[in-house]
């Protein structure tokens, strides 16, 4: 840890089928600074290079799910908040439009009203034309379809729990 930095330390525990690796979110509340940081496979995580903050810290996996773990205050030190466990999540279930599908740039995230955004996974059902970001906490998410820098596709959804929300992106004019 590089001096005056913190770190927070954990784990985060989940069932036996999933063996990803799960990725943890930290957010400043008075800095809005991001950290990321991924488990490891038993679960353990550090998030490093931490400003004096207090952090909402949130963990997500595509099939494992969310855990919400508790605001930590960081003071140039390293806390261990201990072990969490992983609980289902909802999931957003979108079209790709035709035009797009199979293009290598294009990419799907869905962003929480507290700022924290999971980018969809690496591909698009090429027969469908679906895309599917699974594991998410409830609230009101922004979901944005790009190609390269460019957003062609926003919508908003409200997530309440466990459900699967279907939406439909507005494409954005050009």
């Amino acid at each position: 840890i590089p001096l005056g930095a913190g770190s927070i330390t954990g784990a985060v525990r989940w069932s036996k089928e999933y063996r990803y690796m799960i990725h943890v979110v930290a957010i400043g509340k008075n800095t809005r600074a991001i950290r990321h940081a991924r488990c490891d496979d038993k679960g353990n995580f550090c998030v490093r290079y931490l400003d004096d903050d207090e952090y909402m810290l949130f963990a997500h996996d595509y099939d494992a799910g969310w855990c919400r773990l508790p605001d930590t205050k960081i003071n140039k030190n390293t806390i261990d908040v201990g072990s969490h466990a992983m609980a289902p999540g909802g999931t957003i279930v979108g079209k790709t439009p035709p035009r797009l599908v199979g293009d290598s740039t294009v990419a799907v995230e869905a962003t929480h009203e507290n700022g924290i955004t999971v980018e969809g996974p690496d591909w698009h059902d090429p027969i469908e034309h679906e895309f599917t970001i699974g594991g998410l906490w409830p609230g009101k998410w922004t979901i944005r379809m790009r190609q390269g820098d460019k957003v062609v596709g926003k919508t908003i959804v409200d997530i309440g729990g466990t459900e699967s929300v279907v939406c439909t992106l507005t494409e954005q004019s050009p």
